[in-house]
């Protein structure tokens, strides 16, 4: 495919190579393949450098595996055990572009098997490469069209790209083919918001944040989502309690505190949003929402010292990332 980094060289243990921007993974992106260890067994490596790796994955010192396995890549570079093993530790590392040579090498030798297709369309994802992506997985679906978490990742880039309508449609088929698919039904909620279908939405959202809550690890996101609709929509009390559990399952979210903060506001509690929008801005520094919440409730209150930090806190982190997003 034009343009894909398919014959480059990958990258050395050095900064990774999508810099500072690149974007984090939400659990449901980590790769599917077999276990970074399990694989090693099909590699052919020495007892000695397998045990190497081993420990060093043990205790995720990715760097000094990736050493290990490039090196013996380039000693063997028709190996497609070594290239899928290391295009898994490049996974779980950050290191995306290396994800996608590594792949695309062991591609043009072997075709690849679902999993590691699937990681290859992920690291795209990862890589904001839609298209090439989507590529990937049109040839997942069309080997196995009823493959639910194929479609998935289809809507998932269909709503990246602003094509809600197409989204909303794919993730239907998705549910379809797996009801209990939780992801699905939380951005099926997030496509038809996006489209202006409020109460469409919510109903989805309901099914979401109910089927989440019978998972063994209940994701934030349901509850959030759910939430800031409810909060857009002026139903502060229901949108405070799917906030709140949204925070029991993750108290660290830093998106829930500042959305509570501003439905704390809306109801009258000053001091209580004023506590959870401080949270937020402790937990992301780079977050500058709540600082100007923070700022408009203190000018409110009369603090003007308050309010004037806040504000040129705000004003300052605004100008130094438009600054860094305008650089060559």
């Amino acid at each position: 495919m034009p343009g894909q980094p398919a014959e480059a060289p990958m990258a050395g243990p050095g900064p990774r190579s999508m810099g500072g921007n690149a974007p984090t993974l939400t659990p449901e992106q980590q790769p599917v393949s077999p276990p970074l260890i399990a694989r090693l067994s099909d590699c052919p490596l020495t007892r000695a450098q397998r045990n190497r790796i081993t420990d060093a994955i043990a205790r995720r010192d990715y760097k000094a595996a990736e050493t290990e396995l490039v090196s013996e890549i380039d000693r063997q570079p028709s190996s497609t055990d070594l290239l899928n093993a290391a295009a898994g530790i490049f996974f779980v590392d950050g290191q995306f572009l290396n994800v996608a040579i590594a792949l695309k090498k062991s591609d043009h030798i072997r075709p690849l098997s679902p999993a590691d297709r699937l990681t290859l369309a992920l690291a795209y994802v990862a890589l904001n490469r839609g298209e090439w992506a989507r590529t990937e997985l049109d040839k997942l679906v069309h080997e196995n069209p009823k493959g639910a978490i194929y479609l998935y990742w289809l809507a998932r880039i269909d709503y990246d790209e602003r094509r809600y309508s197409d989204a909303a449609a794919t993730l239907k088929r998705t549910i379809a083919i797996d009801p209990e698919f939780t992801k699905a039904y939380d951005n099926l909620g997030l496509a038809l918001e996006a489209n202006g279908d409020s109460e469409e939405a919510l109903h989805e959202y309901d099914t979401a944040v109910n089927l989440n809550r019978k998972l063994s690890s209940p994701s934030p996101w349901p509850p959030l989502n759910q939430g800031n609709l409810l909060s857009r929509l002026g139903r502060y009390g229901d949108a405070a309690a799917s906030l709140k559990e949204a925070l029991r399952y993750d108290p660290n979210l830093v998106q829930a505190h500042f959305r509570l903060g501003f439905v704390y506001d809306k109801q009258g509690q000053e001091g209580d949003a004023i506590a959870e929008l401080r949270k937020a801005v402790s937990l992301d520094k780079a977050y500058a929402d709540p600082l100007y919440a923070l700022g408009r409730i203190y000018y409110r209150k009369g603090d003007k010292q308050r309010a004037e930090d806040a504000f040129q806190a705000y004003r300052k982190l605004k100008s130094d990332q438009n600054a860094k997003r305008n650089q060559p």
